[in-house]
């Protein structure tokens, strides 16, 4: 009898057939048609994305938030995909983070402590994602909010960048340059609130100089909390002009 790979050929084999083995070259061709089922393809959710441009401030109205509190708004098609929550937090006071739905048009209204002239972390979680942070200042009550435009944006780089996830009690690091060469001073890192369990960067001496384009690193270590919790911390530069960077933490 032939190989099964000249039975399964388009061409005819040149040869004598009787009819007990013409049955079996089309019997086994049959089972040559045959293809195991293809696996479904794994697919991987879109990360969700932020639309800047569309999120803005409220002022409530008397008796709905409490005092000193307003509301971060995003109307329809600020999340995209629609879906999971909008996380926030006011980088310029301690107050808890706070997390609001997202509707099925993609929008969504949280209530913030907070004031003109603040800055605003925005942060979308998806189901199977999460967005990186988006930091804007709350210029105008009732207005749109602006992105954060840091000073040392083209000198000072942070790595990861503005989000680093850890597990608990996992050690991370974040790497800071000075792409200018401008002797960039950074100060001991800070906390946001005394309830942001970190450890950060215990091994160096502060303040450190940076040198052009020498990275240092950064080790931050979660020393409590469970896997969704977030903490945030500052990076800050104190010459050649004052300059925040806010890093969240996030276990998982």
């Amino acid at each position: 009898m032939l190989p099964m790979a000249t039975l399964c050929s388009p061409y005819p084999a040149r040869a004598a057939w009787s009819g007990w083995g013409v049955f079996a070259a089309a019997w086994l061709c049959a089972a040559c048609g045959v293809s195991p089922k293809p696996e479904p393809p794994i697919t991987v959710g879109k990360p969700p994305t932020l639309d800047d441009t569309l999120v803005s401030s409220r002022v409530p109205d008397q008796g709905e938030a409490a005092e000193g509190h307003l509301f971060v708004v995003g109307s329809a098609l600020a999340v995209d995909p629609p879906g999971g929550v909008v996380r926030a937090f006011n980088l310029d006071d301690t107050e808890p983070l706070v997390d609001a739905d997202v509707s099925d048009d993609g929008s969504f209204e949280l209530e913030l402590s907070a004031k003109q002239g603040d800055e605003v972390r925005l942060e979308v979680i998806g189901l199977e994602a999460s967005s990186g942070p988006s930091d804007l200042t709350i210029v105008e009550l009732g207005a749109a909010l602006e992105p954060v435009e840091p000073p040392l944006v083209d000198c000072l780089g942070l790595s990861p960048g503005g989000l680093v996830f850890l597990a608990p009690q996992q050690k991370g690091e974040i790497e800071v340059v000075d792409y200018c060469g401008q002797g960039i001073e950074l100060a001991e890192p800070r906390l946001r609130t005394d309830r942001d369990y970190l450890e950060i960067g215990g091994d160096l001496g502060w303040p450190v100089t940076l040198e052009k384009n020498e990275p240092i690193t950064i080790q931050v270590r979660a020393t409590e909390g469970e896997p969704g919790d977030e903490y945030v911390l500052f990076l800050e530069a104190t010459a050649p002009q004052a300059d925040r960077r806010a890093v969240s933490v996030r276990l998982e």
